[in-house]
């Protein structure tokens, strides 16, 4: 059990590392990718959503610290999305790659979006305008990361969550 803990706070530990540091500098014209969405919902569909839903918690609260303003809204939306992806998996089944790049593509746009629509208090035009400037643009990337991240798990390099 305390294998576990120790291995699941060290993909936190690695997720805001790398998402605060290395992400801007793999940055398309001020688009990055969201580690943290990509892996809540990688880790729902393998560990469950539990792993999904603190892990998208405790990254939503680290995350939105930096306004503090918006404090708790990411750490709400990336719960939320754990919960959506998990009970979609029940129903749809996605154990396709390409089910779970879809998946990947919808719930960084509708994160984005949602955040953006709360961010600028129900702006609507705003929300959108940013919304095609970086949300879509955003959830494509991710996507990238996420065929990244699936052919590591295919190929066996990726952090079990075994003791």
């Amino acid at each position: 059990m305390l294998g576990k803990i120790a291995v699941f706070a060290a993909l936190v530990i690695i997720a805001i590392i790398f998402q605060t540091f290395f992400a801007s500098l793999i940055s398309i014209d001020n688009v990055m990718p969201d580690i943290y969405v990509v892996l809540v919902i990688y880790l729902t569909l393998t560990q469950g959503l539990a792993y999904g839903a603190v892990f998208g918690f405790i990254t939503g609260v680290i995350e939105g610290s930096a306004d503090p303003g918006l404090l708790g809204l990411s750490a709400v939306l990336k719960v939320v999305l754990a919960v959506i992806v998990y009970f979609m998996s029940i129903r749809i089944r996605l154990e396709s790659n390409f089910a779970r790049i879809l998946t990947v593509l919808i719930s960084v746009a509708a994160h984005n979006v949602l955040y953006y629509l709360v961010a600028y208090k129900f702006n609507i035009e705003l929300t959108i305008y940013t919304s095609v400037k970086y949300a879509l643009l955003e959830a494509v990337y991710s996507s990238v990361i996420a065929v990244i991240l699936l052919y590591l798990a295919k190929r066996k390099l990726t952090l079990k969550f075994e003791a």
